[in-house]
């Protein structure tokens, strides 16, 4: 094969990187939503969410659809013409 393991040091760089952007995207989040590192830190554990459970901890200020996201993205633009293209939705994730 053409690979290897990684080394102590590669494997310690990568994990530093990734923790970096881990903090960064934490810190990021308390900001623009107005929480707390530590209570972003405490959701932020890599599992997703239902919209309700995002709602409920103020991680989206409503619930919406594709229609909705939409005219506000329109909306927050100025536009008051706009066309949508919907090219389906393909073959998935995995070209089933």
């Amino acid at each position: 094969a053409d690979y290897r393991n990684l080394t102590t040091d590669e494997k310690n760089m990568l994990q530093t990187m990734v923790d970096e952007q881990y903090n960064s995207f934490i810190n990021i989040v308390a900001k623009n939503r107005n929480l707390t590192v530590d209570y972003v830190k405490k959701i932020a554990e890599g599992k997703p969410y239902t919209g309700q459970q995002a709602l409920n901890n103020s991680l989206i200020d409503r619930l919406g659809g594709k229609d909705y996201a939409i005219e506000l993205a329109a909306n927050k633009s100025n536009m008051s013409y706009y066309n949508v293209l919907d090219y389906g939705t393909g073959l998935g994730f995995f070209g089933i």
